[in-house]
């Protein structure tokens, strides 16, 4: 997801996800993990990993880092409303001016990063550019199909990326690139969807106040799980 060699007075850091697929028809991100310097950071929705070592929720905040630079992990206090069983946040301070956020709903985690460009302004990875958010391969080319840019950036041990997370999962390179959601199932799920109008209906209500872009994939999520919920990630 992100990668920057020069941060931190060219400590590093590399920011990871993990992604599942639900029943071949879409996939959704369910864990991360991260890079800073030599300390490793893996977080799962009730659990986080720092250095090897596992902690719970409740073992928060943690900090760690060097004489120069203190990183800090801590709980988010959920808005009013949000069930405990539902919703887990996590907010990564990195010193003084970024800081990264883990928002879980049910499983699926989001990854909101707030970077410095003084601590970014150097990164690759899905994010993109910095400046202008063009998706950029590893050569440094302008890419335009998203499809083939999620596939560039796949953990792959040919371009030195190291496993963040403690246990290796398929799909791995180089044995394989990551699944793809089955066309057929694909297609036979949005002609059930576009028929449902009652569900539309409420999709487009839930996410009215998302604009442009954000609305129409706010709808595209909501309608593709089934849940309304979903339009409160957005």
């Amino acid at each position: 997801m992100l990668h920057s060699d020069g941060f931190h007075d060219s400590a590093g850091l590399d920011l990871h996800v993990r992604a599942t697929m639900h029943e071949n028809l879409f996939s959704y991100f369910e864990a991360a993990a991260m890079r800073i310097g030599d300390h490793t950071l893996e977080l799962h929705k009730y659990e986080i990993i720092l250095d090897g070592v596992s902690h719970a929720p409740v073992d928060l905040p943690l900090t760690f880092g060097s004489d120069d630079y203190k990183y800090t992990l801590d709980n988010v206090d959920l808005e009013a409303g949000k069930s405990p069983q539902n919703y887990q946040q996590y907010k990564l301070d990195l010193h003084e001016d970024s800081s990264i956020r883990f928002n879980w709903y049910r499983e699926m985690l989001t990854v909101q990063v707030k970077g410095h460009e003084n601590d970014f302004g150097d990164a690759t990875g899905l994010l993109g550019d910095y400046h202008t958010g063009d998706m950029i391969g590893r050569n440094g080319q302008l890419m335009n199909d998203f499809t083939a840019f999620g596939f560039e950036w796949q953990v792959n041990p040919a371009t030195d990326d190291k496993m963040l997370f403690r246990e290796a999962r398929e799909p791995q390179l180089p044995y394989e690139k990551c699944r793809m959601p089955s066309k057929a199932m694909e297609q036979q799920s949005r002609r059930l969807l576009r028929g449902d109008k009652v569900l539309l209906e409420a999709a487009n209500a839930a996410c009215a106040s998302k604009h442009g872009n954000d609305f129409t994939l706010c709808v595209n999520d909501v309608m593709i799980t089934g849940d309304i919920e979903m339009a409160q990630t957005w």
